[in-house]
């Protein structure tokens, strides 16, 4: 990881004082294909590279384009130019390496390949734009993944464990994927007994982010690989407080503004500065009920005492993230709107809250989303207690609600998404943390930042997009940021209880009528 600030103080230290630099100007330095010993340069025909990173993801994809005049794709044969033997069919390792100009962060696969598995969209160069192609040149895109990726369709994990998430973790990505890259893990607690029944490396990883929780009990965890290595852990260990370089700590590492304007000449002013910006998502209470993101509720099955535990998650009162973000919630105080101008029935579990009481703010609703659990295999019973005694009563399990907080706290990091595109720095990898400042819209001149949408965002998505076949090969990469939470405390939602509707609809035999 990164330490703080370091791709600011990169770019304003040492990639803006290299000469010949300019804003988006990139380096491609390596792109050779190399099959069973076989290798051949690829860098003077590569015309594009795009390369994705996403925290949703497992792995890095993208495609490089190239504009092919010898015939490698195909020629690439004993006795050619090229050398050989062999043509390329898409299960060739390809080494990259590129970067911004100048920066020393760069995106670099010289050590660790990148796999082929396809190419596509060939065709001959139409040079004259008249439809006729020429045989003197060809175009195509040859797509790659991390190879951990095809290892993983590979392979499978039939294996009992004890120990903690993060050892099984580190012990699946070493011993069945066998990666050499980095891999950030943050540690979880909890020693736990599991057995993963022939599943696929990054199935059994997937199963386990959702039950992980942290040393200060927040159950956020995401899998994911960044062109610096593979990640699991919380996205808020990137952006919490704490002391630069350790877990926990802050890797703050650029800010941008949406200017209101031209952008003057000056590369750094331009480097800080958005090329374009456009909303994606800013929330959707519709959709967010049935997904569990404001309530959702968890019945557990104990299979040994034939009993069954309830609980719910609210929130306004169990986001995992709640205590740094007090003011930082969606949604807040209100009611919900009800034809009726009633109430509905109270949904909340009554262990769950401190007086029974109708369901009437936003987040009492958990039969809006259900999970299923068993306690079938955790054998609970059998540990002892506090003061050594085997509990013979109804346990449950504490860790009830994870699934349920874990999917609230990762739907809240994503309920609101900007894309912004920005001249490209290639130390910038997707789960950094950056600021955004904006400008107030509309004909109110005297304030200089929109105070909604200025913020600390995480970067959810980074697409990497390289053009070299301009007179000035530009180098931007696209990122889709959702931000911690409002920047600002929201205004409680409306008090509807007592509304009604004007009108009073009859239910009855409306047949042979007309239905208007």
């Amino acid at each position: 990881m990164s330490e703080v600030s370091n791709i600011v103080n990169d770019l304003r230290d040492v990639t803006a004082k290299a000469e010949g630099v300019f804003p988006g100007k990139p380096l491609l330095e390596l792109a050779d294909i190399n099959y069973g010993g076989v290798e051949h340069g690829l860098t003077q025909y590569v015309y594009e590279v795009i390369l994705y990173e996403d925290v949703d993801k497992w792995g890095i994809t993208g495609y490089i384009s190239l504009l092919d005049v010898d015939n490698i794709v195909s020629g690439f044969l004993e006795g050619s130019p090229a050398g050989g033997p062999h043509a390329i069919v898409g299960q060739e390792l390809l080494y990259l390496k590129f970067r911004t100009f100048g920066s020393d962060f760069p995106v670099d696969f010289s050590k660790h390949p990148l796999h082929v598995h396809k190419i596509e969209d060939l065709k001959g160069l139409d040079l004259g734009g008249q439809g006729a192609s020429s045989v003197g040149a060809q175009t195509y895109r040859i797509h790659f993944v991390s190879p951990e990726l095809l290892n993983n369709d590979r392979v499978r994990v039939s294996q009992a464990y004890e120990g903690t998430y993060s050892d099984i973790v580190k012990d699946i990505m070493k011993t069945h994927l066998k990666t050499k890259k980095d891999v950030w893990v943050e540690e979880t607690k909890d020693i736990i007994k599991v057995v993963i029944p022939n599943l696929h490396p990054y199935d059994a990883i997937a199963t386990m982010a959702f039950k992980s929780v942290n040393n200060t009990g927040k159950p956020n965890y995401n899998f994911y690989e960044t062109t610096k290595g593979f990640r699991f852990k919380t996205l808020h260990i990137q952006a919490g407080s704490g002391k630069p370089g350790r877990p926990g700590g802050t890797d703050f590492q650029m800010y941008y503004t949406i200017p209101s304007g031209l952008v003057d000449g000056n590369y750094l002013r331009h480097m800080h500065s958005t090329v374009q910006d456009r909303f994606l998502r800013t929330g959707d209470t519709y959709a967010q009920i049935g997904s569990g993101m404001f309530s959702s509720k968890s019945i557990e099955h104990d299979s040994y005492h034939k009993v069954v535990h309830h609980g719910s998650a609210r929130y306004t009162e169990d986001l995992p993230e709640r205590n740094k973000l007090r003011k930082m919630l969606h949604i807040t105080k209100g009611s919900v709107y009800v034809p009726t101008g009633e109430t509905f029935s109270p949904q909340v579990p009554a262990d769950n809250i401190p007086k029974w009481h109708e369901s009437i703010g936003y987040d009492e609703f958990p039969d809006s989303k259900i999970f299923y659990r068993s306690t079938s295999g955790n054998n609970k019973w059998e540990g002892p207690g506090p003061n050594g005694v085997v509990s013979t009563g109804s346990l449950g399990d504490p860790n009830q609600l994870t699934r349920n907080l874990w999917t609230m706290q990762q739907l809240h990091d994503r309920y609101t998404a900007l894309q912004i595109r920005v001249y490209g720095l290639s130390g910038l990898q997707v789960g950094d943390s950056i600021a955004l400042d904006t400008p107030v819209r509309g004909t109110d001149n005297t304030k200089k930042q929109d105070k909604r949408w200025g913020a600390n965002y995480y970067i959810m998505q980074l697409v990497h997009r390289m053009d070299l076949s301009v007179d000035n090969p530009m180098y931007y990469q696209d990122l889709v940021i959702s931000p911690k939470g409002p920047v600002i405390r929201y205004p409680d939602n409306g008090y509807h209880n007592g509304s009604s509707d004007s009108r009073t609809g009859e239910m009855k035999d409306f047949s042979r009528q007309l239905e208007r």
